[in-house]
């Protein structure tokens, strides 16, 4: 078995889909040798989420993971364990740092690579492997194993996710559309692969399966990439089987959903099916047989999470897709895919009953589920959190909890483009951007946090900016007062003042607010290794009492750990003795 999942990557922008001269021969030869679907969405606009359901066969509400960053928690059963209990070899090769072990999917594989390149550059703007390197390395391990095993290896593939920027020639070919050449580089790798797989003596035996997480939106709908929005763009995805018994040439036109890719693949190699499983075996459709009338759910709830904005959930069946909007705004949308399929034309005054009908489908297919792994606070911790000013049960006073999505990626994109200036060492370039949002979003968690942000960079030429900084950064966080991300650009300002006391404390209470966060746990202990580092600069400069002050709220913060313990008592004795 051979799980190939494509990052980024939209459906019609395969050869196989319709999309001309895509430079796609390798998967579109596969849907001609196998079966395609017409219609398959993801469950979350989101590269974590939507594996996690992939892996599980679950949906977000039962998984408990909507975003990056979030821990698969142990409960749900996933391919690979049912794979390893069976008896087969089991391995992974991710490409990308929102796949890394630590957020849980690893469970089930004997080997588990997300070993990703520190080093980065034009091409390497964030921690990812490419198509080569990733093919290489699986093969590697298709090599070293007895062709005599079975096997489930699966090999995600990062290269569409922006920034688009694909080797030569690839970048002279598609100089005009990059993103479409990331995706032509890919699948030429991804026939190196299969090849392997033929060269291994297993080609005969081997069923693969091409699904991707989510598409991307290029600029669709004013999205510029993916997370916020739930249309066709990012929700459709390829999905295509090949293999013994799958029939060559097969369309199938019914909507499915990636939750089916699970309980599909067991039956073809007939293991059993999870009991929790919310997918539906997609084996009899590959056998001609029609599929029952079902309806396909999906989410989006990044900006709720990020923005403090509405978050969108969607349903589709029988050709109708049904959008439900905030509830304030009233309005939610329905469209005709077949005949509509980007979009554009929203039906819901001509058919109100379809969309009535879809919204209680929506609301009991949520009913369905169980409530996924967003934490709670402790009465202690919420103490704590309140004392420092960082918590709070209001909502927003401009009513953002109930802005569309829709509506906020355009200012967005402004707040995007502010944050890639004042990272890439060009802050005053930011200025005409943060003033337009601040112009047409006033008063608003973006216009806030972009200023804040502007200012923390001016602070380290300008330290009479820092105040501002921490209060804009404040305001925002009083707009999304459980968004741990907010709570860090806080404790960023504390760090930029000086005060790494209370800095320390702010971050510590959204690592633990936030346990499914990994990656601020990551961020965590790393502010650790710096913050000792720091006190070490302190007691160079003689600055006594600032730097025990600091080691102190690190002993209380982290009292097990012996660094921190040694070095606040090795300081109080020297304290003693001067």
């Amino acid at each position: 078995m051979l799980l190939i999942t494509l990052d980024t990557t939209r459906a019609d922008r395969l050869g196989a889909y319709g999309k001309e001269q895509a430079g796609t021969r390798n998967l579109d030869a596969l849907a001609r040798e196998g079966a395609l679907f017409e219609w398959a969405f993801t469950t979350v606009p989101i590269t974590l989420p939507a594996h996690a359901s992939i892996l599980t066969g679950t949906y977000p509400d039962r998984h408990g993971v909507h975003d990056n960053g979030w821990a698969l928690p142990p409960e749900p059963v996933t391919l690979a364990e049912v794979f390893r209990d069976a008896g087969y070899r089991t391995a992974a090769f991710v490409s990308a740092f929102p796949l890394y072990s630590r957020f849980g999917l690893d469970r089930g594989f004997e080997v588990y690579d997300d070993t990703l390149p520190a080093q980065r550059s034009a091409r390497r703007s964030v921690q990812q492997r490419f198509a080569q390197e990733v093919v290489e390395d699986a093969s590697a391990w298709l090599t070293e194993m007895d062709p005599e095993d079975p096997f489930f290896l699966w090999v995600h593939f990062y290269d569409p996710h922006n920034s688009y920027l694909p080797p030569p020639p690839y970048t002279q070919w598609y100089a005009s559309d990059l993103y479409q050449g990331e995706i032509a580089y890919m699948d030429e790798w991804i026939g190196k692969l299969i090849q392997k797989i033929e060269e291994s003596g297993h080609a005969e035996d081997t069923i693969i399966a091409v699904v991707a997480d989510h598409g991307e939106s290029l600029g669709e709908h004013g999205e510029r990439t993916h997370a916020e929005l739930i249309y066709n763009s990012t929700m459709r995805v390829p999905l295509i089987l090949r293999g013994a018994p799958i029939e060559a040439g097969s369309r199938i036109s019914d909507p499915v959903s990636v939750v089916d890719l699970l309980p599909t693949l067991l039956e073809l190699v007939s293991l059993e099916v999870p009991e929790e499983v919310q997918g539906t075996s997609l084996a009899p459709a590959l056998r001609g047989e029609p599929p029952p009338s079902r309806s396909i759910y999906f989410e989006s709830l990044y900006s709720r999470l990020h923005h403090g904005w509405s978050e969108l959930r969607s349903i589709v069946r029988e050709g109708w897709k049904y959008i439900e909007a905030p509830a304030a705004t009233g309005e939610s949308e329905l469209y005709a895919l077949t005949e509509d399929p980007d979009e554009l034309n929203n039906r819901i005054a001509e058919h109100p009953e379809v969309a009535r009908q879809l919204r209680n489908e929506l609301h009991a297919q949520r009913t369905q589920t169980t409530p996924g792994s967003r934490p709670s606070l402790g009465e202690e911790e919420q103490q704590q959190l309140e004392a420092l000013g960082y918590l709070t049960t209001k909502s927003s006073p401009l009513g953002e909890d109930d802005l569309h999505p829709r509506d906020g990626v355009r200012v967005f994109a402004l707040y995007q483009d502010a944050v890639d200036r004042i990272q890439g060492n060009r802050p005053r370039l930011a200025l005409p951007l943060i003033e337009k949002i601040e112009r047409e979003y006033p008063g608003s968690l973006l216009a806030h946090k972009a200023r804040g942000r502007f200012w923390i960079e001016l602070g380290e030429e300008d330290p009479s900016v820092l105040p501002g900084a921490l209060k804009e950064l404040e305001a925002a966080l009083s707009m999304a007062p459980d968004n741990p991300d907010e709570i860090r650009y806080v404790a960023e300002a504390h760090f930029a003042l000086g005060d790494w006391p209370t800095g320390l404390r702010v971050f510590a209470e959204a690592t633990r607010s936030a346990p499914h966060r990994a990656d601020l746990r990551n961020d965590y202990d790393g502010l650790i290794d710096e913050a000792l580092g720091h006190v070490e600069s302190l007691e160079r400069a003689q600055r006594w009492d600032e730097a025990l002050a600091v080691a102190e709220t690190l002993a209380e913060l982290e009292p097990e750990d012996s660094r921190v313990l040694r070095r606040v008592r090795s300081m109080r004795r020297e304290r003693e003795t001067r």
